[in-house]
């Protein structure tokens, strides 16, 4: 008997050891991160930044790959399918959460075949208007709306995109008659704007910096638990008597399942160093964007809830994907 218990904690204290030489040769060679959007998206060059400070500090190159389809889903299936050796990463836009219940074959199940390892950064989303509509608070836009029903126009960037989904939980919210104009992608939709052709749209804070300075554009509410330090002025929407109403443009950074647990605590703790790194806070405070650290629990819960969190939204308007 005596025996066999030596020879298992033998066998314990070899895999033990295996499991720390894992984690300290890793990365052994480069790391591919797959952007599933277009290069200059919102999340591409967040997840940039942090690769650049990844592959200094780990001494291994991690090399972003954008492969754009099916609104983030074409290249995360990919990763799924792929190795789980921990050399192949996906990055995600909020867009993963909404698209768990907008597609309805999705071909992988987020939370199961991901492991979250960090949320990079996340920012508020604000609602804009157009200056000469003349209103200066989303409680005037709505009483706007309900004394001319059907005569406010609000953009969408898309689809079953974020900016969609804030819209729609505010119309129903607030009961308003108005009219949206779907636009591709967000240029198409700043221009609809301060042209006059929609009323309003809600967008993410850093992208509606510019417009803002230039005064082309009036701001009127973030979506953020507290007001931006970029928008000092700019009240929340809770201020404006609108509750629940905390929602964000975020990015995150997964493994697929079955990745070895060294590899995923490994990338977690050197992706927390990164974000920590007073240059890479600048440069993501610059943008906007805030990174509140998680530990790999807290990141699976935060998953969790925006995934139910916009899926009420897309069952509550019964949405789906073309």
């Amino acid at each position: 008997m005596r025996t066999i218990v030596s020879a298992a904690v033998a066998v314990q204290l070899l895999l033990c050891s295996l499991s720390a030489s894992a984690q300290d040769a890793y990365p052994s060679r480069t790391v591919q991160v797959v952007v599933p959007y277009p290069a200059g998206g919102t999340v591409d060059p967040l997840v940039r930044i942090i690769c650049d400070r990844l592959s200094r500090n780990l001494g291994q190159s991690f090399v972003v790959i954008n492969q754009p389809g099916a609104g983030g889903n074409t290249g995360t299936s990919g990763v799924v399918r792929g190795a789980h050796d921990g050399y192949t990463l996906v990055a995600s836009a909020a867009a993963i959460a909404i698209n768990a219940t907008y597609y309805r074959n999705l071909p992988f199940n987020v939370e199961n075949d991901l492991v979250p390892l960090a949320l990079i950064a996340r920012f508020p989303m604000m609602f804009v208007a157009q200056p000469s509509l003349g209103v200066n608070s989303v409680t005037e836009l709505v009483a706007r709306a309900r004394q001319k029903p059907g005569d406010i126009a609000y953009g969408t960037t898309g689809n079953g995109v974020l900016d969609h989904l804030i819209a729609e939980k505010f119309k129903t919210d607030t009961g308003a008659d108005m009219l949206r104009v779907p636009h591709n992608g967000v240029a198409a939709t700043f221009t609809g704007l301060i042209r006059g052709d929609i009323n309003f749209f809600v967008v993410g804070s850093n992208a509606a910096l510019p417009f803002v300075e230039a005064k082309t554009i009036k701001p009127l509410a973030v979506t953020s638990a507290a007001r931006s330090p970029q928008f000092p002025d700019v009240p929340t929407m809770e201020e404006q008597g609108f509750k629940d109403f905390q929602m964000y443009g975020w990015a995150m950074l997964y493994a697929p399942t079955g990745t070895p647990q060294p590899i995923v605590e490994k990338l977690h703790d050197e992706i927390a160093r990164a974000l920590n790194d007073p240059a890479v806070r600048k440069l993501l405070t610059d943008q906007g964007a805030e990174s509140p650290p998680m530990s790999l629990s807290q990141l699976r819960d935060y998953l969790h809830h925006e995934i139910e969190l916009y899926g009420a939204i897309v069952r509550a308007g019964d949405m789906k994907a073309d």
